[in-house]
């Protein structure tokens, strides 16, 4: 028996299992579908009102939608497409905040969902002619993946994690985080403005009381736009409070910056985050500026970890251009491995006052701290590369590294740490710099160690702290710069060379001495910035929607990530189709004209929905008695070869389907009966011997029909009659007649004729 296996639907789905399991087509109905695989719907915001059910999955079909309403994602249901290129959802709702897609729930909430290979189109134009503003807005909610989504056009942002209900708290004391959530493989373009809509900057991607977010494998462009309306690709919400977060292996680009002096078109950041906590960014290539405000270790060994990533333009712009920000209080910042290209500055400290508290915070628990805003303790700068620092027009920083107060000279640094960076630019940079700290500044244990600056103005520049001790600047190389200044007392500058560093292509010393004394980047006591390669085992089974692999090794040693001992991803197990059997071939001869069909269906991961018999080819004239049932008969006319199809679906909408051939051979032609002999015994019971006495048969001796017939075997006839004269034996091949002649007579009772 022959068994076909024919498979409706084939998408590429990571996802929550076991769930119903709805469809949309642009060919579908909202009216008159059913949301199954043969009467999908034809919109998503059909769909959200109908799969409600944690663990529900809305998948869309291959095409080009058009959404006029918003959509309620209720959480725990995915929403999950064949690819990007092929599913694309355009929005044409208006309003100023209308999202597209909306998941909300109480904090807290567990959703195990997500959102994966799917174009969302915002038909954004210019500031007058666009559509919607926001593509997705999840609020409370843990646990949801957007990946593998291409997100363009939307007015006023892309995505916005929202892990809280509550607007602008001014403190996480209390709340609960979201947890979980994940961002990866999108590409993300013209999805942010700066503007009166947003009050300033937008994201394309907005987080906001997350912990341990993952953001990674992105595209996020933000470039469409006229000067000065270009919000970031990645932006806060709600204050942030963002913490254990991952931001990695992106390609982040903003415009570059054309505004004069701070503020003016906007400003230059690419990141933009508020109150963060054991944050890492690592492995990205960012043109813009990192800005981080409000920066606490809290119970992580750094408030931010920066290290291994590309930033800055690949050509300098002509106006200024920044690297990294540290606003307010930074806490235990490690700042390692990067390369800081083709900027104005690069790495800044922006304090505030003491009783500074910012204009996102409020006077509520956790905000009256020692040393206010303008405390910056622990800090590490180590084994960077800056290059290509230039003097760009307009006001702003103009250094690699440096300590600012705005307007109120009173910075609050202890243990501050800059060693094995190379610095590498222009005149008029310097270095590293500290002329904001004469009304009330506290300057202590800063340590200068073991840099190359070549090419810059002053290696090193500060003016005198109000306070300050232990100011160590040791063994630094300052080619074509101006040796180290440090006003004031308790201060050591010893040990600086001024020595050609003979750089190669990549800005690493080839001089010997300075080799020899640990100086420059990539040869200290931390490695150049290496690319760990990670060696997991393959994904586990499939368990609860989720399956995991375990961390085998990280190559190269010394690689400075920390990469998770376990991967986890949501998963699904694949719908498994249900399979048929048609039951055995069957063969059948005329005037035999009816088959029993007994057939069945079986689905190991759900149940069977419905049976459906057909003929798939043969001679016409057949009729299936019963065609939604297992099992059937097949009703024949004519002669020939039949294939009956039973196709068996499941509850998910895969079919399963298996063919059984019934032969029907023609009657068979039987030749005419012969009439050999002929016995009677009186008064009536005739006997006949011949050949071929088949089928219904009938008697006549002397024109009368005879009783009792029976045909003993195809050679004997047995027949009682009541006349006697010639003998007519007739079947349905012919008739054959026999004279009745007495051959004998053996008894007065049996005569027997020839």
């Amino acid at each position: 028996m022959k068994k076909q296996l024919l498979l409706v639907i084939a998408i590429v789905i990571s996802i929550m299992a076991y769930g119903g399991k709805y469809y949309i087509s642009p060919s579908g109905s909202d009216g008159a579908g059913n949301g199954s695989l043969a009467s999908p719907w034809k919109t998503l915001a059909k769909a959200t009102s109908v799969a409600v059910t944690n663990k529900d999955t809305i998948f869309v079909l291959p095409g080009t939608y058009t959404e006029t309403v918003r959509s309620y994602l209720k959480p725990g249901v995915s929403i999950v497409g064949q690819s990007a290129a092929t599913c694309i959802i355009k929005s044409t709702i208006t309003g100023n905040y209308g999202e597209l897609i909306n998941l909300q729930a109480p904090d807290g909430t567990v959703g195990n969902q997500e959102i994966s290979h799917i174009t969302f189109d915002g038909n954004y134009v210019s500031a007058n002619n666009y559509k919607t503003a926001l593509a997705i807005w999840i609020t409370g909610v843990s646990n949801v993946s957007i990946h593998d989504c291409v997100i363009k056009n939307f007015m006023w942002r892309g995505v916005i994690f929202n892990g809280i209900n509550q607007d602008n708290p001014g403190t996480d004391v209390g709340k609960v985080h979201a947890k979980g959530n994940k961002f990866y493989n999108n590409t993300v373009t013209n999805c942010a403005d700066y503007g009166p809509l947003s009050g300033g900057g937008s994201g394309a991607l907005n987080i906001g009381f997350q912990d341990g977010m993952l953001i990674y494998n992105n595209t996020i462009t933000q470039l469409g736009r006229p000067e000065g309306k270009n919000g970031w690709p990645i932006k806060y919400w709600n204050q942030g409070w963002n913490q254990g977060c991952k931001i990695y292996n992106n390609v982040l680009t903003k415009q570059p910056y054309g505004g004069s002096y701070p503020g003016e078109s906007g400003w230059d950041f690419c990141i933009e985050l508020f109150s963060n906590a054991g944050l890492e960014i690592y492995n990205n290539t960012i043109q813009g500026s990192i800005d981080l405000n409000y920066n606490f270790k809290k119970n992580y060994g750094y408030c931010a970890w920066i290290h291994d990533n590309i930033i800055g333009p690949s050509v300098p712009n002509t106006k200024s251009e920044g690297g990294i920000i540290f606003e307010f209080r930074t806490e235990a910042a490690i700042v390692e491995n990067n390369i800081l290209r083709n900027l104005t500055y690069g790495i800044t400290y922006n304090t505030r006052g003491v009783g500074n508290r910012g204009g996102d915070r409020l006077n509520t628990n956790g905000d009256n701290i020692p040393q206010g805003y303008s405390f910056i303790p622990d800090n590490v700068i180590r084994n960077n590369l800056f290059t290509g620092l230039y003097y760009g027009t307009g006001i702003s920083n103009k250094f690699a590294i440096g300590v600012i107060s705005e307007g109120t000279d009173d910075p609050q640094v202890n243990n501050m740490q800059i060693y094995n960076n190379t610095i590498q630019g222009a005149s008029g940079i310097n270095g590293i710099e500290m002329t904001s700290q004469s009304n009330g500044g506290k300057i202590t244990n800063f340590i200068v160690r073991n840099n190359i600056f070549q090419g810059v103005g002053n290696s090193v520049y500060a003016n005198a702290a109000t306070t300050q001790s232990g100011i160590s600047i040791n063994t630094n190389d300052y080619y074509q710069s101006v040796a180290p200044v440090w006003s004031g007392n308790g201060v050591t500058i010893t040990g600086n060379l001024n020595l050609n560093p003979q750089f190669d292509a990549t800005y690493h010393t080839t001089n010997s001495t300075l080799i020899a004394a640990n100086i420059g980047w990539g040869i200290g006591s931390t490695p150049p910035p290496t690319n760990c390669t990670y060696t997991y085992t393959e994904y586990g089974p499939c368990v609860n929607g989720v399956r995991t692999r375990q961390l085998l090794s990280a190559t190269p040693s010394g690689c400075v990530q920390n990469p998770p001992p376990v991967l986890s991803e949501s998963c699904t197990v694949p719908n498994v189709p249900p399979t048929a059997d048609a039951g055995p071939n069957q063969t059948i001869t005329l005037p035999t004209n009816n088959v029993i069909l007994s057939g069945s269906g079986n689905d190991s991961d759900g149940s069977v929905a419905s049976y459906l018999w057909n003929v798939v080819s043969g001679p016409s004239g057949s009729v299936l008695s019963s065609p939604n049932t297992p099992s059937t008969a097949l009703n024949v006319t004519n002669a020939g070869t039949y294939v009956v199809r039973l196709t068996v679906t499941d509850n998910a909408g895969a079919t399963g389907s298996d063919n059984a051939t019934i032969v029907v051979n023609p009657a068979q032609t039987l030749p005419a009966p012969t009439i050999t002999d002929l016995t009677l015994v009186l008064p009536g019971n005739l006997t006949i011997k011949g050949t071929n006495f088949t089928g219904a048969v009938i008697v006549k001796s002397g024109g009368v029909n005879a009783t009792s017939v029976t045909v003993v075997d195809p050679q004997t006839i047995t027949a009682v009659i009541t006349t006697l004269g010639d003998v007519i034996v007739t079947t349905p091949n012919g008739s054959a007649t026999k004279v009745f002649t007495i051959k004998s007579i053996e008894t007065t009772t049996k005569i027997i004729s020839q």
